[in-house]
């Protein structure tokens, strides 16, 4: 799915539901990231620093809205939705890797692991 534009300029949700095998049914809802983080970190699941591990849900705040991507583990994410918040970023396509979770007007509120992960359960 990375360099392609599968979901749409504001697909986050649906890059990381797809990559983990789920659906905005049973992953997560569209424009519903944040809402999922703090449901995660209402149950204590919610980390506030980086370094996020392998596989970890990256939680971002924007001007433009909320984002989630999925941690490589090396400082660099896996992203989808980004022309969403920047047309013309990158390689120009809308799931790619991004080298910060702290991109452009983007800030991190929290990493959690995929609650459907191995790492997760």
């Amino acid at each position: 799915m990375l360099h392609t534009n599968t979901f749409g300029p504001y697909g986050c949700e649906d890059f990381v539901d797809a990559a983990y095998g789920r659906t905005t049914a049973n992953g997560i809802p569209h424009d519903g990231a944040m809402a999922f983080y703090h449901r995660l970190a209402a149950r204590g699941e919610g980390h506030s620093r980086l370094p996020a591990p392998l596989g970890a849900l990256v939680f971002s705040k924007g001007e433009d809205g909320d984002h989630v991507d999925i941690s490589m583990g090396n400082g660099q994410y896996m992203s989808g939705g980004v022309q969403g918040f920047g047309p013309g970023w990158g390689d120009g396509t809308n799931n790619q890797i991004l080298p910060s979770a702290n991109l452009g007007n983007w800030h991190l509120v929290g990493w959690a692991y995929a609650p459907w992960s191995a790492t997760g359960l």
